[in-house]
């Protein structure tokens, strides 16, 4: 059984390995998208063992589509707090096997960003 979860925020752009922000900002935009998974992940169903995230980046207005790796990298602060929340174990290879990322440009998606993650048991 699947579990998707909702985060009503972009990705944090400023840690990309691209980034030349100044580590406060990293730092600061990290922990707000933290904190944003936490609280959106909070009240939905726990997931226990080894799974697959599908990650989908609905892209705000201007923004351009990243590089795969870049997406992901951008990705971790809001798997930290699924961690944190307990919506999945941890984020190790042992637990996390795969991780998708797509991105939804705003000319086909017309509304503000956000994360979708659906969690795949293995």
């Amino acid at each position: 059984m699947s579990v998707t979860i909702e985060i009503p925020s972009g990705p944090a752009y400023s840690i990309s390995p691209n980034s030349r922000k100044h580590w406060r900002v990293k730092h600061r935009e990290s922990q707000e998208l933290k904190q944003i998974a936490f609280y959106s992940s909070m009240n939905g169903e726990l997931v226990y063992g080894p799974v697959n995230l599908y990650w989908t980046i609905y892209l705000g207005k201007g923004r351009r589509e990243m590089d795969r790796d870049n997406a992901t990298a951008t990705l971790k602060p809001a798997m930290d707090g699924l961690v944190q929340s307990g919506a999945i174990e941890g984020d190790t290879s042992k637990i996390v096997r795969a991780i998708t990322v797509d991105q939804v440009k705003w000319m086909v998606h017309k509304g503000p960003p956000k994360i979708v993650v659906t969690i795949t048991p293995v």
